[in-house]
């Protein structure tokens, strides 16, 4: 509604009316999935609750073992796993329809494609193929929360940026708003941001190969168009989320499928999965990532008010939000020893409302304030020094909001889905899930297959480097892109067809592959 009111290409009341039908065709294929999932528009709650759960990847945890022994050692190796960022290439060719289409994969499982496919995939490029390459980078933070930080010359943490709001918006505002969105990114990042960094200069384009054999460069968009995984919002700053399960999308199909009884509920907890009726619900039933945090909590949630005969729905505004954040065991350290410092010295709600029933902050910053003698890599936090952003996201609670109706329920329970979840041999607090019909047993999930689920970290000689110059691991994917085949310099003359494809979608699968 503030964004809005500073419209100045429509009115507030267009824009509002835009937005409205945007989230009203996400809810209307919601209530195709589930007759216990009622339309918030249409009928008035008995009752709205906080479903809350942690903003740091719990998948990241499970796979470096934190959970079932949190050392700073391993929480230290979540944390830089984290901050390490994928870069998608893509590609195009003919689709099932036999009209070209865009793909994408990220870079480091490059591998996985045919050779055919290995030799089309790379960067993007602006206006041709001897344009400007670009970047478009996505975070591993998967649990609609997501960060950025800042450092001094000496490489100490300055400012942290944390953000809630869903890609669509943004997309969206921009359409309607480029002028506006502009401005937004100047508030939240800096001055500093061009507007050729958020909207494409010339028309991007991709790579690939058509039905006659001819290779050629098709653009995926139009001049002038937003690109979300702008610099600004990936590499070197934190707008609105990128990962690709963190969309409103996902939310809501997420909360209307898990508000399906599932025959999970009848049988109970799983020792299968530890016993946890949240896992053993999920696995059962496949409304979203097993790994995480936020969509075993949410079915969890919305399954016990169904199991109870009750209806839900998600509460107007829809969104994930950012609850709370607890800076109760924050510290600087002094030449006399270690004082408190206060949440209000270093947090700042930059977007969304701090409401203390019910919270939607949708954009935080923290940082010394202005003239101290200090910055935040000076100080601790649960008795570590602060070196990474993560270590904040430990302490921030995330929420959606659930309205419920009283009684009306169908809790007749669906049987579970035909679907393959194992234990990683060497992280067995981590769960891979499969297509049985592609791999029958655990036991034949080859390392190809474990690829696509688990977390991806940068090379052990990056690391050991201490080298925080993303360039020189995205450079990586690109000469791993161009050895695969496709160097000879060919793409650089390769002519561009007039035909534009359809924008890339964002998935709502964490590891679904083209």
């Amino acid at each position: 509604m503030k964004d809005f009111a500073r419209a100045t290409e429509s009115s507030a009341q267009k824009l509002a009316k835009g937005w409205d039908s945007y989230q009203s065709r996400n809810v209307s294929d919601a209530l195709k999935k589930s007759q216990n999932y009622y339309d918030p528009r249409a009928g008035v709650a008995d009752a709205t609750a906080p479903i809350p759960w942690n903003a740091f990847p719990r998948t990241l945890d499970r796979w470096h073992k934190v959970l079932g022994d949190p050392t700073p050692a391993k929480q230290a190796q979540a944390e830089t796993t984290a901050d390490t960022v994928i870069e998608y290439l893509l590609w195009w060719e003919i689709g099932e329809d036999g009209k070209p289409a865009i793909q994408a994969i990220p870079a480091h499982l490059l591998g996985l494609l045919s050779v055919e496919q290995r030799a089309l995939a790379r960067r993007p490029r602006l206006g041709s193929g001897a344009g400007a390459e670009f970047s478009m980078c996505y975070r591993q933070q998967d649990e609609y929360c997501e960060w950025h930080a800042e450092h001094d010359d000496q490489g100490r943490l300055t400012r942290l940026s944390f953000t809630a709001e869903p890609p669509e918006y943004w997309t969206f505002l921009a359409a309607s708003e480029p002028d506006l969105v502009f401005e937004l990114y100047k508030e939240l990042v800096g001055d500093h941001v061009s507007r050729d960094d958020l909207f494409y200069p010339d028309q991007p384009v991709a790579y690939g190969v058509g039905k006659d054999g001819v290779k050629r460069w098709l653009p995926f968009a139009k001049k002038g168009a937003y690109n979300r995984y702008n610099k600004w919002n990936s590499t070197d700053g934190a707008v609105h989320l990128t990962h690709p399960a963190n969309t409103l999308g996902a939310e809501i199909d997420l909360a209307a499928r898990a508000s399906l009884a599932w025959q999970s509920d009848i049988d109970g907890p799983s020792p299968a999965f530890d016993d946890d009726p949240a896992l053993t619900r999920i696995a059962c039933a496949g409304y979203g990532a097993i790994n995480r945090s936020s969509d075993p909590s949410i079915g969890e949630q919305v399954g016990i008010q169904v199991s109870a005969g009750n209806r839900v729905s998600l509460t107007d505004p829809i969104g994930l939000y950012i609850a709370r954040v607890d800076l109760s065991t924050l510290e600087r350290e002094t030449a006399t020893g270690r004082v408190q410092v206060l949440e209000t010295d270093v947090l700042t709600v930059t977007r969304g409302d701090a409401d203390a029933i019910h919270p939607r902050k949708l954009h935080l910053k923290l940082q010394a304030p202005p003239g101290a003698n200090w910055v935040l890599g000076d100080c601790f936090l649960d008795n570590r020094r602060i070196e990474r952003a993560g270590q904040i996201a430990r302490r921030i609670t995330m929420a959606l909001y659930a309205d419920v109706q009283n009684g009306g329920a169908d809790i007749n329970p669906q049987p579970c889905r035909d679907t393959l979840v194992c234990r990683h041999a060497k992280s067995p607090g981590f769960f891979g899930t499969f297509d049985p019909t592609d791999i029958p047993t655990c036991a034949s999930a080859t390392e190809n297959d474990w690829s696509q689920e688990i977390p991806y970290e940068l090379p052990t000689a990056l690391v050991a480097g201490r080298s925080q110059n993303l360039d020189v691991a995205l450079d990586m994917h690109l000469k791993l892109a161009l050895g695969a085949g496709g160097g000879d310099g060919s793409a650089d003359t390769a002519p561009v067809g007039e035909e534009i494809l359809a924008e890339l979608a964002i998935s709502t699968s964490r590891a679904a592959l083209p």
